[in-house]
Formats: structure tokens, C-alpha cells, sequence
């Protein structure tokens, strides 16, 4: 239960809903653009599949790709349909078998930035030529700020704090759980995301044989707590 608090504890099933909608009207946009079709899909960071039965009912054909054991067996359970793999995502070595490559939520760079650019190039391997690349991620937006938040959801509440130190994002919480009226310490935990510039991952996904076709910017937005994001959206030409 606990690695699922991390990320998905404040997720409602509509967010996934129309976040999925949003991910089909991409996909779509280029496949009329580019006379193309898209139809399989390699999720990394996928989490418990919270995107995969309405991005099915689009249609697609879905390879999720998760480290962590307990969210893999959710979505398995969820999603019988969908093909789960338990894996380190920069261990993948898929050549040429997707159309579409996408990774969600800020999923993807919690490593140094030269294994960050070594996963890059893997997804490129694992894209067919013209394949799409759809990055959903927060970015670097110039702000230097510490904060902290206070969730309260369900059966548990979360003291989060967040911290930017260049090129790190730091997301520090103390989780506890509702027990009639009182909050019973469960653990701490941390992780760190790291920070990329708008114009260095467009240059990266340059230098790695991709066209970003397009960049939606957005200034902070609640949903990755972070200090802003974008969707990236790169097709594959070499």
C-alpha cells in the first residue's frame, strides 16, 4: 500500500479519465498529420495502470513497464488485459516494437542526468521510425522555494515538503494513518526527480535522433507539485 501513497494516493479515477483523453487526442492529432497509424503503446513508469483501461477503450495496445512489485500486481489485477513487465525501466532493450513511448506524471528522471540521456536513447531503440515519444514531466522554471503541504486523503495524511536545489527536486514525507481521531506515524520517505530546462530535454531529444514536434508549458500545476511542467510530444526520424 505505501509505495502507491508516493504518487497516486490523490488521484481520482475521472483524473485518469481525462488524462487519458488527452494522451488519445495527441496520438491522434499526429496520426492525421503525419497519415500515420499508432496503436502499441510501451507505458514506462507506469505505476498500477491507472491510464490503462481507458486508453484500451481507445483502442490501444498496452506493454506497461514497472520496478515496483506491489503496483505491478494492482495493475494485473486491474488490467488482465494489458501486458505488465516487473522491470528497472533503464534495463529496457525493446528494438523498434512500439509506435508510441509514453511516460506520465513525472515518471521518468530520477536518475543522474547520464543514465537519464542512456534512457533516452533506449526508448529511441525501442520506437519504430516515425514512432512517437510522448513526455509528461516537470521542468526547471527558475524558482528556487521550499515548501510543505499537508494531504489529507482517505485513511492516511501526509506531511509533504519540497525542496529545489538545481538540478534535484526533493520531495520529503512522514506519513501517518487515521485511527478514530488520532495519526499513528507510519514511515518517512523521500525521492528525488531531476530538473531538466525546457531547452536542454528538447536539445537532448535532438541529439538523440528525435523531432519535438511540439512543447505544452504550463507554470506550476498541482497535480505534479512540482515547480512547473510540460508534454513533450517527439517522433522518431533517426
Amino acid at each position: 500500500m505505501l509505495p502507491k501513497i508516493l504518487w497516486h494516493i490523490s488521484l481520482r479515477e475521472e483524473n485518469s479519465e481525462w488524462e487519458a483523453e488527452y494522451i488519445n487526442m495527441i496520438i491522434k492529432h499526429f496520426e492525421r498529420k503525419f497519415n500515420e497509424k499508432y496503436v502499441k503503446i510501451l507505458d514506462l513508469g507506469c505505476g498500477n495502470g491507472r491510464l490503462h483501461p481507458f486508453l484500451k477503450n481507445f483502442g490501444y495496445d498496452i506493454v506497461g513497464v514497472e520496478l515496483n512489485e506491489e503496483l505491478i500486481k494492482e495493475a494485473k489485477q486491474k488490467n488482465p488485459n494489458v501486458k505488465y513487465i516487473q522491470k528497472d525501466m533503464r534495463e529496457i532493450d525493446f528494438k523498434e516494437e512500439f509506435d508510441v513511448v509514453l511516460s506520465w506524471f513525472t515518471s521518468l528522471f530520477y536518475f543522474s542526468d547520464k543514465e537519464n540521456r542512456e534512457m533516452i536513447k533506449r526508448i529511441n531503440r525501442a520506437l519504430r521510425k516515425g514512432g512517437l515519444f510522448i513526455l509528461d514531466h516537470a521542468v526547471w522554471s527558475g524558482r528556487l522555494e521550499k515548501r510543505a503541504s499537508f494531504i489529507d486523503e482517505n485513511s492516511y495524511v501526509i506531511l509533504e515538503t519540497h525542496e529545489i536545489k538545481k538540478p534535484w527536486w526533493m520531495i520529503y514525507q512522514k506519513i501517518y494513518e487515521k485511527r478514530d481521531k488520532t495519526l499513528i506515524y507510519i514511515t518517512e520517505t523521500s525521492k528525488r526527480v531531476y530538473l531538466y530546462e525546457v531547452e536542454e530535454l528538447i536539445q537532448m531529444l535532438e541529439n538523440e535522433g528525435f523531432e519535438v514536434l511540439e512543447v505544452f508549458r504550463r507554470n506550476s500545476i498541482n497535480r505534479h507539485r512540482g515547480e512547473g511542467g510540460a508534454t513533450f510530444v517527439a517522433r522518431k526520424v533517426s
